[in-house]
């Protein structure tokens, strides 16, 4: 059949010349030729055919023009030539195949020529071509079976078959020159199988949408240029069984048959599948590693080297950390923070301090009066006018618990310090605000001035409060001068003092800046509070009105009752008796002047006492053997018995 085109590009290649021309020109579609414009132009190295359509341009692959039949005649025209027709502008690798093969009958002009088309004839129901008909065209797919003539030009394809001299394989590419690459049964590829050689071909199928070979044919569109190589390529390592899972056991020897690739493709497959091998064995031996890890005993025996030097830097870490943690807390400034932390923290009332304070109040006698006779002086206390407060009274009294009750309810930060002996008085008051290295603070008054001031509520006039307690042994006036000036110059805080009445002479009274207060022991009805009414009320009296109602005596009583099972009253005689003898023998003989001075105070009342104007001589209760039984108070000016016991056993004797 003989068809005209115009409009197409023809080009044609001998050994190494090469001719091309181009032209135009119109012709009838019913025309028995069709002619085509060609105009010489430089060499490429194939051969090719463009035509330009309404919907499409296409391009002709041909193969090598027949020889003149005249050898008289120069050869100047492409008569002859085999030209194939394929889509120039394929949307897919799998397009890309021609579409129509023929052969160039006549020169028309010096740009155009005729083009005889072959198009296939019927075929029988086998799939073989029947006698006679033309050589199948070029558009097998890629993936068509097929069966191939070892003639060159078989007769027909029952000849062939009957012969036995063919051969069954599968399309693999279809070339630029019109032939085949075909993957034979026997696992050969053929590279170039002309399609006169082809007699049979069944149904192609439908290869390509398997997802397993597409991912194959992007597996190898890295290391490939030319995509009909890449179709080839993963169609023929497909039908090998080849998967892309399996591609890190690719060999060299397995792309041995791939010549029609370059070295440098054949030799980038081998290196990408190099590639995917190691990546292969690192993750299975990752892998094995992960299962053996399982076992406690492996992995402590293979990390114990890491295991070493993380048990190294924590130690390290630790001894460092524990070393500086050591050095800052030996320095100035982390010991003031401590002291006005511990200021502060005493200051706090919480909901649960608050439960607390309530539960510890059952227990607590109440001493209305002196409570609020404590906290009226507190209260008067102002930083303007300075003062140093100091409550005193016979031990067992219950100073201290009213004092720490007062202050307490003024919600302002406070610390209590004991004082012992010959202690130093600053150095007391330092540990008592949390300070663990003396040493570092430095000046100790300025120290404890800029605690004070560091833990003064912002915009509030009320400043801390120091309560000291002066223990036995204490000196009251050097106690004084060492804290006088955190009162008079710094204004720091509030200093309060918890004196004992042996502890007061008439030299430290006179003091500037001291006031004093006296807290009078347990009443009768506070005793009776403060035992709880465990005790016969028969009993306490008697016990009350002999030895007094001191704390100190009250719980030597309730102690030799509830543990031993002593009798109040034997007990109560008993401790009489004791005061009488100790008291019998300080007095000396009938007539002596220390009788006469005990004579003439157990007279008065036990709380009263006895003016010193009114005692003859005062040098004799004054004397040590008389220091047990009496003592002076220099604040009110009077003498006293130091216990009730004293008193009730003076009146025995004398009385």
């Amino acid at each position: 059949m003989l068809r005209s085109f115009t409009g197409f590009l023809l080009c044609a290649s001998r050994g190494s010349t090469a001719a091309a021309s181009t032209a135009s020109t119109a012709a009838a579609s019913s025309s028995p030729a069709g002619s085509s414009p060609v105009p010489a132009s430089s060499a490429e190295a194939g051969a090719g055919i463009a035509s330009s359509h309404a919907g499409q341009r296409s391009h002709w692959t041909y193969g090598t023009a027949r020889p003149q039949p005249s050898t008289k005649e120069p050869w100047n025209s492409l008569q002859g030539l085999l030209i194939g027709v394929r889509p120039a502008s394929p949307s897919n690798v799998f397009e890309d195949r021609p579409v129509a093969l023929g052969r160039l009958t006549a020169k028309v002009s010096e740009t155009a020529y005729r083009v005889k088309f072959s198009l296939p004839k019927r075929r029988s129901n086998a799939g073989v071509l029947r006698r006679g008909d033309a050589a199948p065209p070029l558009t097998l797919d890629v993936g068509t079976r097929v069966t191939m003539s070892f003639d060159d030009n078989p007769a027909s394809a029952a000849a062939v078959v009957q012969s036995g001299m063919f051969m069954k394989g599968t399309i693999a590419k279809v070339n630029g020159n019109a032939t085949y690459t075909l993957l034979m049964d026997n696992d050969e590829v053929e590279l170039s199988v002309a399609p006169e050689r082809i007699v049979a071909r069944e149904p192609p199928k439908k290869l390509f949408h398997s997802a397993k070979l597409l991912e194959l044919v992007g597996w190898l569109r890295s290391c490939v240029h030319d995509p009909r190589d890449v179709e080839a390529v993963a169609f023929i390592l497909y039908s090998r069984g080849w998967r892309v899972e399996r591609l890190y056991l690719l060999e060299k020897v397995d792309l041995a048959q791939f010549v029609f690739l370059s070295k440098l493709e054949r030799d980038g497959i081998s290196e990408k599948a190099q590639w995917e091998r190691d990546h292969h064995n690192v993750i299975r031996m990752l892998h094995r590693e992960r299962v053996k890890d399982r076992d406690f005993r492996y992995a402590l025996s293979k990390y114990k080297g890491a295991i070493s030097c993380i048990s190294g830097v924590l130690v390290v870490t630790y001894v460092f950390t524990t070393n500086l943690r050591a050095y800052r807390r030996q320095q100035r400034g982390y010991q003031l923070k401590t002291a006005m932390e511990t200021l502060s923290k005493a200051a706090q009332t919480t909901k649960g301090e608050g439960v607390l304070a309530t539960a510890d109040e059952a227990y607590v006698v109440k001493r209305t009066e002196e409570e609020a006779l404590v906290r009226s002086v507190l209260s008067q206390m102002v930083p303007s006018h300075p003062r140093i407060v100091a409550f005193s009274g016979s031990s067992g009294s219950g100073k201290s618990v009213l004092c720490r009750n007062a202050v307490r309810k003024e919600r302002v930060p406070y610390v209590h310090v004991d004082i012992r002996g010959s202690e130093d008085t600053l150095r007391s008051v330092v540990k008592a605000l949390g300070v663990t290295n003396v040493e570092v603070c430095g000046d100790l008054l300025d120290f404890v001035e800029e605690a004070m001031r560091g833990a003064t509520i912002k915009g509030s006039d009320r400043i801390p409060f120091l309560v000291m307690k002066l223990r036995e042994g204490s000196n009251l006036e050097q106690v004084y001068r060492e804290v006088v000036s955190l009162v008079s110059d710094y204004q720091a805080c509030h200093v309060i003092l918890e004196v004992p009445m042996n502890a007061l002479t008439p030299s430290n009274v006179s003091l500037p800046r001291l006031d004093f207060y006296y807290i009078p022991p347990f009443s009768r009805e506070q005793a009776f509070a403060y035992t709880e009414h465990m005790l016969d009320a028969l009993d306490l009296v008697y016990f009350v009105e002999t030895v007094g109602t001191n704390s100190n005596d009250l719980d030597e009583l309730y102690a030799a009752l509830r543990q031993r099972g002593v009798d109040p009253v034997a007990y109560t005689s008993l401790k009489l008796m004791k005061a009488m003898r100790r008291l019998q023998a300080a007095l000396g003989p009938p007539g002596s002047p220390a009788r006469a001075a005990i004579q003439q105070l157990a007279t008065m009342p036990f709380a009263d006492g006895l003016h010193d104007d009114t005692i003859g001589d005062m040098s004799v209760l004054g004397q040590p053997e008389m220091e047990e039984f009496v003592l002076y108070d220099p604040v009110q000016d009077e003498w006293h018995f130091t216990q009730q016991v004293f008193h009730t056993a003076a009146r025995c004797i004398l009385i």
